[in-house]
């Protein structure tokens, strides 16, 4: 379940076992946009009565990560990160700052990036437009469900863009598994290695989980 309501005062208090009766998983909160004081104490007052509702929290529009998921592992992710919805608005958005990510920021924990922008330019194509266009490769888009950790994966694109797209088979796309195979979709994993090339260039992962490996590529633009 996603939300920007909650993010109001001490609405969640009344709203959490609401959700918590009618079997919601979770929630998805966004636009707090600030880490002062108040606002710290706002997110750990969140998870408290997120976790005595046996609910999970993905934490959008926030901060970078404070190691409070060790304390309460419901809190499974959060964004804290200049992720795809930034190609909307912003031009500090590039394949290298993607490559980065993989040993910068997501050092921090789980990352809520919003993956998945299926309207691919170059450098020269792209500008600032809806729907969004993303400067990227299809297979670099890809790459980041598998490099990207966060036990939440939300795809960032209109299904318009996506259904019947090259790339929008790929086995560990979301998208691509009807709802009775959603399952393959691994969300943790038991083993994780990077290949020893240079961090501004290349982040090569592979992950494990049970028998099959995943692995993924992604790399900064040559020249």
């Amino acid at each position: 379940m996603y939300s920007k309501d909650v993010n109001r005062n001490s609405a969640y208090k009344e709203a959490f076992p609401l959700y918590h009766k009618w079997g919601a998983a979770g929630v998805k909160i966004d636009f707090m946009d600030r880490d002062d004081q108040d606002m710290v104490n706002w997110y750990q007052d969140i998870i408290k009565c997120a976790a005595d509702n046996k609910l999970l929290v993905d934490f959008h529009g926030a901060y970078k990560p404070d190691g409070i998921i060790r304390t309460y592992p419901n809190m499974i992710t959060r964004e804290g990160v200049l992720g795809n919805e930034y190609y909307k608005f912003s031009d500090k958005m590039n394949p290298e700052h993607n490559v980065k990510l993989a040993f910068t920021r997501m050092l921090g924990g789980p990352m809520d990036y919003t993956p998945g922008g299926f309207l691919n330019v170059t450098r020269e194509q792209f500008k600032q437009q809806t729907p969004t266009l993303v400067w990227n490769t299809r297979a670099c888009e890809l790459a980041k469900f598998v490099i990207y950790e966060s036990p939440l994966t939300v795809v960032c694109d209109h299904p318009q863009n996506i259904l019947n797209q090259p790339g929008a088979d790929a086995r560990f796309f979301p998208m691509a598994l009807p709802p009775n195979k959603i399952q393959q979709h691994k969300a943790s994993w038991n083993m994780l290695f990077t290949s020893p090339e240079s961090a501004c260039m290349v982040s090569n992962v592979f992950k494990q989980c049970g028998s099959p490996f995943s692995s993924a590529k992604a790399s900064k633009p040559s020249g």
